[in-house]
């Protein structure tokens, strides 16, 4: 039997760096902003609303989900607010438990009620984060987020709602 040359083992080694390298920058687009809000169903108040609520908790770039007007303040959130981090690794907090409401308020206009909450093991504490009122509107055939109200949001240490635009 013939022994494999050194060539053979660095054409090994160059592929595997290579489908390690594709599968890195796999990830890294898939928890990117624009493939969260590519995922996004614009055509569907409920998916923007629950999008919103999510890129809010997480400090995700959202701007092509909300009206421009309300750029300034979504950059005044971002600012502020410090994102919960569960020491444990992403995709296993224990079973988050999730809600959304909406309702009709006019033609092409709706309002969307959003909660998470979920016990963080290694902190032993939970943490709760509510939206209110986020207000949608249908807009070119897409719907687009053109207000919201009060957020609560209660991490570990904390008894009650934090809101860094309404301290």
């Amino acid at each position: 039997m013939k022994k494999p040359s050194i060539s053979y083992f660095i054409v090994i080694l160059l592929t595997m760096l290579g489908v390690l390298s594709l599968c890195s920058l796999l990830f890294l687009w898939i928890t990117s902003d624009s493939f969260f809000l590519r995922m996004t169903d614009r055509s569907s108040a409920m998916s923007v609303g629950e999008a919103f609520a999510l890129a809010l908790r997480d400090n995700r770039e959202i701007k092509v989900l909300v009206a421009p007007y309300l750029w300034p303040t979504l950059d005044e959130w971002m600012e502020k607010h410090e994102v919960f981090e569960c020491p444990r690794p992403l995709f296993s907090i224990t079973d988050p438990t999730t809600a959304g409401v909406g309702s009709n308020i006019g033609l092409n206009k709706m309002s969307y009620n959003y909660a998470i909450d979920y016990y963080c093991p290694e902190l032993e504490s939970t943490y709760f984060f509510e939206i209110r009122d986020i207000v949608l509107e249908k807009i070119n055939e897409e719907w687009q987020v053109t207000g919201w109200g009060e957020i609560c949001e209660i991490g570990p240490d904390e008894s009650d709602c934090t809101d860094p635009l309404n301290p």
